[in-house]
């Protein structure tokens, strides 16, 4: 009976320890393929014009153009923009249309979601194409795409100007990890606070999300377990911090502890130990 207790514990670690390798490797490998998925995306995205331009309509219907000239002096006194401003703002609406095929109402109101969300009318001129490239790309709404974006950014405290890297982030997870954007979307809204705190970058994030959804764990539930475990990491009260301390890996940030416990299957295994049912079959 001992025995094959014992054989069911050295089994057991070499479980984690896979997971653990899965994880720490993955990252690297997600990284190498994100670089060659943006290259291709950046390409689509390119001649995505060209297709998309060539059916737009000969014009708004006049709902639609109240619905613009609304959406843009709302924006204007939002964000106090100054006639160059405007007029990056005109220039951005006009090139969606052109583009894209995108009319000007929903560009005006895609527009306007940003600045809600504290981009500046120079930064949300900037980010309109890129964005709303994203939503055609995907078959998503335009204003679901900018609310998913903007709420990426503000999960993660970080600023208007990556929107663009974010968005080729995603579209080259989802293809290597073959999940959808909207799940990835989802998990990264939910966990920011806890990478953020626990010094994790978008990138390094989306690349445990995406490891994640390749084993059928995606969005909310994703999400759910990473936080739980970056938590427990964090936190040198809890079970894991106390065994994190025994092994002198207290203080490390997340990926670095990932990156120590793949390179020790007993360290894995007790760390492993003090984890909740799911967190555990997270990184199993």
């Amino acid at each position: 009976m001992a025995r094959e207790v014992n054989e069911q514990e050295y089994r057991l670690i070499d479980r984690v320890t896979a997971g653990f390798n899965t994880i720490a490797a993955g990252l690297g490998r997600l990284k190498t393929g994100m670089t060659e998925l943006n290259q291709t995306a950046e390409l689509a995205s390119k001649g995505l014009g060209l297709v998309v331009g060539a059916a737009r309509g000969l014009g708004d219907q006049v709902k639609s153009v109240a619905d613009y000239e609304t959406a843009m002096t709302r924006i204007i006194e939002r964000t106090q923009a100054t006639r160059e401003e405007q007029d990056l703002l005109a220039q951005a609406v006009q090139n969606a249309q052109r583009e894209l095929g995108v009319t000007a109402a929903v560009s005006a109101d895609a527009l306007l979601r940003m600045v809600k969300d504290g981009f500046s009318a120079r930064e949300a001129a900037d980010a309109l194409g890129t964005s709303l490239a994203f939503a055609k790309a995907e078959g998503v709404d335009a204003a679901q795409a900018i609310d998913g974006l903007g709420g990426i950014l503000d999960s993660f405290n970080e600023k208007p100007q990556i929107i663009g890297q974010l968005a080729d982030q995603l579209t080259a997870a989802s293809r290597a990890a073959g999940t959808s954007t909207e799940a990835l979307t989802d998990g990264l809204s939910r966990v920011g606070l806890a990478a953020d705190e626990s010094n994790v970058s978008i990138d390094q994030t989306l690349a445990y999300l995406s490891l994640l959804a390749k084993r059928n764990i995606e969005g909310t539930a994703a999400a759910r377990q990473l936080v739980s475990i970056m938590g427990d990491f964090r936190d040198p009260a809890s079970a894991a911090g106390k065994a994190l301390d025994d092994l002198g890996l207290s203080g490390l940030n997340f990926d670095q502890i990932i990156t120590a416990l793949a390179s020790n299957s007993d360290q894995a295994a007790k760390v492993l130990q003090t984890l909740g049912d799911r967190p555990r079959a997270a990184l199993q």
